[in-house]
C-alpha cells in the first residue's frame, strides 16, 4: 500500500484527469464541441499547425495529465488544512475554482491558440470539471484512509 501523500494525490490527479477527458471526448465525437482538453493543452506548447498533428496529441495529453496530477497535488494540500469532511463539496469545489483559472484566466491571456470561447464548450467543461474535482477529493479521501489502516 501506497502511502506516501504526493504519489496518492498525484495518481488520484491523474485518475481525474481521465475522468474529465473521457466526457469531453465523447462530446467532441458526437460534434457538440469542437476540441479536446488536449487540443487546449498543446496548443500552449506548439505551433498552430502541429497542434492536431499526431505528436501534438502526445504533448497535449501528457501536459494536461501532467496538469491534473500537480492538481491533485495542491488538493490534497488543501485537503490536509480543511479536512476531508464534507468531501464532495470540497471536491466541486476544487473543480470549479481550476474551471475558473484554467478556462476564465489562462485561455485569456493569449497563451492557448485555439478559439475556444464557444459557450457551449465553456457549459460542457464546467461538469467536467466538477466531476474531476470530485473524483480527485474521493480518491485521494479513501485511499488515506486505507493507507492509514494498512500501516496501523
Amino acid at each position: 500500500m501506497i502511502k506516501d501523500k504526493i504519489v496518492i494525490s498525484s495518481v488520484a490527479g491523474i485518475l481525474g484527469t481521465l475522468c474529465k477527458d473521457l466526457p469531453n471526448y465523447i462530446y467532441y465525437k458526437l460534434g457538440i464541441i469542437h476540441y479536446l482538453y488536449a487540443q487546449l493543452a498543446a496548443s500552449a506548447h506548439l505551433e498552430p499547425k502541429n497542434i492536431c498533428s499526431p505528436l501534438g496529441y502526445i504533448i497535449g495529453f501528457l501536459a494536461d495529465i501532467a496538469t491534473g496530477g500537480a492538481i491533485g497535488i495542491a488538493a490534497i494540500l488543501f485537503l490536509d488544512r480543511f479536512g476531508i469532511e464534507y468531501w464532495w463539496y470540497k471536491g466541486l469545489a476544487i473543480g470549479i475554482t481550476v474551471w475558473l483559472f484554467g478556462l476564465g484566466v489562462i485561455l485569456n491571456l493569449g497563451t492557448v491558440h485555439l478559439p475556444s470561447c464557444e459557450p457551449l464548450f465553456r457549459l460542457t467543461s464546467l461538469f467536467d470539471h466538477l466531476i474531476f474535482g470530485v473524483v480527485v477529493v474521493y480518491i485521494i479521501g479513501k485511499w488515506q484512509k486505507a493507507a492509514e489502516n494498512y500501516w496501523k
